[in-house]
C-alpha cells in the first residue's frame, strides 16, 4: 500500500470543497467529509504517537497478518471514542495541515530505521492484535484508503 498515492488522491478529493460542504451531512446519521478528515487525523496522530514508543522497546517476534479486511466497507466498525470526529464545524485548510502534520510525524518516527528493524517492533490494534511497525504503516493507507471510498460517497450524494 501505498500510502502516498492515497494522501494524494485524498487531497484531490477533497480540494477545493467550500466549508458548507465539508461540514454538510449526507444523511442522518452519517459523518461528514470534515468528520472523516479529522477522524483520519485523530488515527494517524496516535499512530505516530505509539510508533515512536513502540521503537524504544524491546524487539518481539510478531506474526504477519493480513489487514486488507479494512478495506471492506461493508464490515462496519464503530471507531473507538478518541478517534471520534467532533460536530464542530470544519475549515479545509485546518484539517489538510493536520493531516500534513501527522504525516510528517509519522514518516519522522521511521526516519532511518530498516523495514527489517521495523518488523521487530509493534503494539496492538484493537481489531487485529498485534502489529508489527511496517504493517502499521500499511494500515494507516488501507484506512485512508477506506475512508476515501466513504468521502467518494459523500460526495456523490451530495452532488459535489
Amino acid at each position: 500500500m501505498n500510502i502516498h498515492a492515497v494522501r494524494t488522491e485524498l487531497i484531490d478529493k477533497v480540494d477545493g470543497l467550500s466549508d458548507t460542504e465539508l461540514n454538510q451531512r449526507a444523511m442522518e446519521g452519517v459523518w461528514t467529509i470534515g468528520q472523516v478528515l479529522e477522524h483520519l487525523y485523530l488515527t494517524e496522530k496516535a499512530v505516530a504517537y505509539h510508533v515512536r514508543k513502540a521503537l524504544s522497546n524491546e524487539d518481539v517476534q510478531i506474526e504477519p497478518k493480513s489487514i486488507s479486511l479494512i478495506l471492506d466497507r461493508s464490515n462496519k466498525v464503530q471507531a473507538p471514542a478518541p478517534y471520534e470526529p467532533t460536530d464542530e464545524p470544519k475549515h479545509l485548510q485546518d484539517l489538510l495541515l493536520k493531516l500534513e502534520s501527522t504525516r510528517t510525524s509519522l514518516l519522522a518516527a521511521c526516519e532511518g530505521a530498516e523495514s527489517s528493524q521495523l518488523a521487530k517492533k509493534g503494539f496492538t490494534h484493537p481489531a487485529f492484535g498485534l502489529l508489527d511497525i511496517n504493517q502499521w504503516i500499511e494500515f494507516v493507507g488501507l484506512h485512508e484508503q477506506r475512508h476515501l471510498e466513504q468521502i467518494k460517497e459523500i460526495k456523490a450524494h451530495l452532488s459535489v
